[in-house]
């Protein structure tokens, strides 16, 4: 089977969108997110050192290409809200501090819908993209994400 370009399926001129309908809102609940992550197998990376309240970068991406999951989520039972921000293209289209809670393995989804395997994938274009996570205490690796996005050719 030959390779297909993703540029050649998809077209040209499409355009980021400024926001997104229907996402969770500041305070929302959390989903428990990180059975989906394994199943969808979905390789999750830890946060490092964060400080309380303040974001922190975790994926900078200055090519065109699509996100298609991107969700971060509790690593411990410590309490305490989780934060996902998504900027496409300079716009930021998904900022969420979720409810603070003691559920290892629950937080915000700013791309992608839980499924019973895993995820169903979103398909956000972007030029450029930017991922941040933060934690309502000072911790390390109180945080994991899973991010996955395609790159154009």
């Amino acid at each position: 089977m030959a390779d297909v370009l993703l540029s050649s399926i998809v077209g040209g001129g499409e355009r980021t969108p400024a926001t997104v309908v229907g996402l969770l809102s500041g305070g929302s609940a959390s989903n428990t997110i990180n059975v989906q992550v394994g199943r969808a197998a979905l390789e999750p990376a830890l946060s490092g050192a964060l400080t309380a309240g303040e974001y922190k970068n975790v994926v900078s991406v200055a090519s065109p290409g699509r996100l298609l999951v991107a969700t971060a989520y509790r690593n411990s039972t410590v309490s305490k809200s989780v934060g996902l921000r998504i900027t496409l293209d300079g716009v930021v289209f998904y900022d969420v501090l979720d409810a603070a809670s003691t559920t290892s393995g629950s937080g915000p989804i700013g791309a992608g819908i839980i499924s019973l395997n895993g995820f169903s994938l979103s398909n956000y274009h972007f030029n450029t993209l930017s991922v941040d996570i933060k934690s309502s205490v000072a911790e390390t690796n109180g945080i994991r994400f899973a991010i996955l996005y395609t790159l154009d050719q």
